[in-house]
């Protein structure tokens, strides 16, 4: 009786158990193996082991030592733009996806944990980006064992833990054995059908402006765009940056201290919206980085104005990325 209970608790996880060793057959995150490139379509990729791997493969090589860091609207700030300020500076874009301020120290530390040359840091958050101070722990967002010391077990597992998810495990599977890519893939971020980053760099590419070159003014007249209708009846966003925040602050300055690196930090503008960072989190951030550093771009017309500067508006384009670029780098520039 007790064998046959048994035979069909096995039979039942059997399925399971097949569909869980897909995850060894397809690496679904690209991080049972070594890969030279990432610049691939498949599953949507935990953005800092790609930018970590991608840097640790050719910064010998490519001789990095400028960093594009921050979290998705770094999108907008090509590499090669962003070198025409850096005195012969080669860089290399560190991100992740709704990356934080805890995020960005994270990879401060692990660079010079790796003995990295760094001698420029741009930074490119908004306002939300600061209400964690601590690296994430979820499997999409971790930093490899070479930049944190994890173990390599706790890492793998971690990743198997998060594709074994039956939310994140049928829908790749049903994507993998039909070649459909659903809305829902594309809406929880599965599956991403386009290359969305280059190789080496690590630039983004956003597919929208492919789309963009194809639809030209009839792709700001679509109903997400003209039915836009931003309110609110606040002028400032609340405080995000206290005592922890400020410590996180402190603590990138000093690497970049130690190692003469000039840092620039960019408050994104998104599209439309008006209101400010609240200005005591703005004079927290001076306070802890010093004076020119940080830059303060939310609710300021000259870049919230434009439909044509942004691919959402949330997300921006390298055309007003170059004009931003072009603005905190001027001489005698107020933030």
């Amino acid at each position: 009786m007790l064998r046959r209970f048994y035979l069909k608790i096995m039979l039942l996880c059997l399925p399971f158990l097949l569909m869980s060793a897909t995850y060894f057959v397809f690496d679904p995150f690209m991080v049972l193996h070594k890969y030279k490139r990432f610049d691939v379509v498949g599953a949507y990729l935990n953005e800092s082991h790609v930018g970590w791997e991608n840097y640790m493969m050719y910064r010998d090589s490519l001789g990095f030592d400028s960093y594009v860091m921050g979290n998705s609207c770094t999108v907008a700030f090509p590499t090669q733009e962003w070198e025409k300020y850096l005195n012969g500076g080669k860089a290399v874009r560190l991100y992740d996806n709704s990356e934080t301020i805890g995020g960005v120290l994270g990879k401060m530390e692990a660079l010079e944990k790796n003995n990295a040359s760094i001698k420029n840091v741009l930074i490119v958050l908004d306002p939300r980006s600061f209400r964690e101070y601590i690296p994430s722990t979820v499997f999409k967002h971790i930093l490899p064992p070479s930049a944190t010391g994890m173990s390599n077990m706790q890492f793998q597992l971690k990743n198997l833990q998060g594709y074994l998810y039956p939310d994140i495990m049928i829908p790749y599977l049903h994507y993998k054995i039909t070649g459909e890519v659903t809305p829902y893939m594309l809406r929880k971020y599965i599956v991403c059908p386009y290359i969305i980053r280059e190789p080496f760099t690590n630039n983004g590419i956003n597919p929208h402006e492919k789309e963009i070159e194809e639809l030209g003014e009839k792709y700001w007249e679509q109903a997400e765009w003209t039915n836009l209708n931003e309110t609110s009846d606040t002028n400032a966003y609340p405080p995000e940056i206290f005592h922890d925040q400020i410590r996180c602050l402190e603590k990138i300055k000093e690497i970049c201290d130690k190692n003469g690196a000039d840092m620039k930090l960019i408050i994104s503008p998104h599209y439309g919206v008006h209101i400010r960072m609240n200005p005591e989190d703005v004079q927290r951030m001076e306070n802890a980085l010093g004076e020119g550093v940080v830059y303060d771009l939310t609710g300021k017309d000259e870049f919230i104005s434009d439909w044509h500067d942004y691919y959402e508006p949330d997300h921006y384009r390298p055309v007003l990325g170059a004009r931003i670029l072009k603005y905190i780098y001027s001489p005698k520039q107020e933030n």
